[in-house]
């Protein structure tokens, strides 16, 4: 895995974020290759939340540090609405 550290400014925000892995994901639109990454706010007892990223179409899944999780359910041209 590779990690990325950030030197933070005062008052702002740190992230450590880790690329896992690669792997398939399944969601309702589909199978997509992702990378696992893993995001973290430095110096944070906050839970870690972890999105899977497909080259060429973007976040296809993300697991929130509470357990939620968000799915890509439409990947294509915006469909107007009438």
């Amino acid at each position: 895995s590779r990690g990325l550290d950030t030197e933070a400014a005062p008052g702002t925000v740190s992230y450590r974020v880790e690329v896992e892995a690669a792997e398939e994901i399944t969601v309702p639109n589909g199978t997509y290759p992702c990378l696992r990454i893993r995001t973290a706010i430095e110096g944070s007892d906050a839970p870690s939340a972890v999105l899977w990223y497909s080259p060429n179409v973007g976040m296809v899944r993300l697991r929130t540090g509470d357990g939620g999780t968000m799915d890509l359910i439409y990947f294509g041209p915006i469909q107007p609405t009438n």
